[in-house]
């Protein structure tokens, strides 16, 4: 079942998306330093990397539900996988994840999720 803006595919996860936006930022190296990107600029690069940030919905079997959103989870480990929605393809890290639990259903899981370009 594909409802709101449709599926696609970050790190091998499936992902039901809701709303999306895509945005043009600044091209920064990054650098892994524990679990945290460091975001360096260079003045003179002239490259720019797409910010993608999402609202969307994990949902299933409660027990696929639950796998697809600890897979998720483990895809937050600041390096890099592969993303595609049928506009975008390339390699993007995790920049925020964000999972609402406020509602009592073991059949989904919302989320909010932002990607960075890794564009070196």
């Amino acid at each position: 079942m594909t409802t709101g803006y449709g599926d696609m595919i970050y790190g091998n996860c499936p992902l039901m998306i809701t709303s999306l936006t895509r945005r043009k930022v600044p091209g920064t190296i990054k650098q892994k330093v524990g679990m945290t990107i460091v975001k360096h600029q260079i003045p003179s690069r002239t490259t720019q990397d797409w910010e993608i940030s999402m609202n969307g919905m994990i949902y299933d079997t409660s027990t696929t539900a639950v796998l697809s959103r600890t897979y998720l989870e483990a895809l937050d480990d600041k390096e890099k996988h592969h993303y595609a929605d049928g506009l975008i393809t390339g390699s993007y890290i995790i920049d925020d994840l964000t999972f609402d639990d406020s509602e009592d259903s073991p059949l989904s899981y919302k989320f909010k999720l932002t990607l960075v370009e890794y564009n070196q």
